[in-house]
């Protein structure tokens, strides 16, 4: 669902850029001759106008917040420059052709104003998106980490007490060398995501995902699942402990990333 909502907002983006410059370019043509132009004319770029507005609209209410850090300064200019930039246009059309020259001029300069914005609304989005998957990426990890530490008390406890392993605690083991497995692809998946903006970044994602699979985390996962499911909790201790310090060390690598 978020690189769906993610995919649209990209692609209203660049729309966006595009429909502008294409009424940019308009705005100048019919600028060359306004005493040819029409009321039809005008009334054109002022529709082109009005989508570009509601387009930038539908892009702040995503519930992602694609346009990140940039999202108050983009609301700002749909409310001021663009709104203003329409009722202008539109002030073109309905004005004699002999007094459109200083409204077409107003219009033109808005929408200048306007297209200098959005390549930087483009960069922000490209930015955030990066920032939600390292911080989707880093959740999953922090999740292995919280669940592992939880799941090492018991086997603790039975060592201490002699009590039988229940299969719960089993499966629960079983299940974080499955998160692990699915933590390691995202890793690769987001690496191959990232590259065109982040190579740094890619890389970094590509040498997590590469520890995990050299550190054998989920392999000692499933070694202290079978040692637990054998009820034998003191021999399963240190293949979870292993486990869990190779995950706080890749958490260090994402602190890093943060960082940057």
């Amino acid at each position: 669902e978020r690189g769906r909502l993610e995919d649209q907002a990209m692609a209203a983006l660049h729309q966006v850029v595009e429909l502008q410059r294409r009424n940019i370019l308009q705005t100048e043509t019919y600028r060359t001759a306004l005493s040819r132009t029409t009321a039809e004319h005008w009334d054109q770029t002022a529709e082109r106008q009005r989508t570009i507005r509601i387009r930038t609209r539908e892009l702040l209410a995503n519930p992602i917040e694609p346009l990140g850090g940039l999202t108050p300064a983009i609301r700002d200019l749909s409310v001021n420059e663009m709104a203003h930039a329409v009722t202008t246009l539109a002030g073109v059309a309905n004005a004699e052709p002999a007094s459109r020259e200083a409204p077409s001029a107003e219009a033109l300069h808005l929408q200048k104003k306007i297209l200098r914005q959005l390549p930087l609304a483009q960069a922000a989005a490209a930015d955030a998106r990066i920032a939600r998957r390292v911080t989707g990426l880093s959740a999953m990890l922090g999740a292995l980490i919280r669940d592992q530490g939880q799941a090492l008390k018991q086997p603790r406890e039975f060592a201490e007490t002699r009590a039988e392993v229940g299969t719960a605690l089993v499966d629960v083991q079983d299940a974080l060398a499955e998160d692990v497995t699915a933590f390691r692809a995202a890793c690769d998946a987001e690496s191959s995501e990232v590259r065109a903006g982040d190579a740094a970044l890619a890389d970094t994602l590509e040498d997590i995902a590469r520890r995990c699979e050299e550190a054998s985390i989920r392999n000692d996962m499933v070694m202290a699942a079978e040692r637990l499911d054998e009820n034998l909790p003191a021999d399963a201790i240190p293949f979870e402990d292993r486990a869990l310090l190779h995950l706080n060390e890749l958490q260090a690598l994402f602190d890093g990333v943060r960082l940057k």
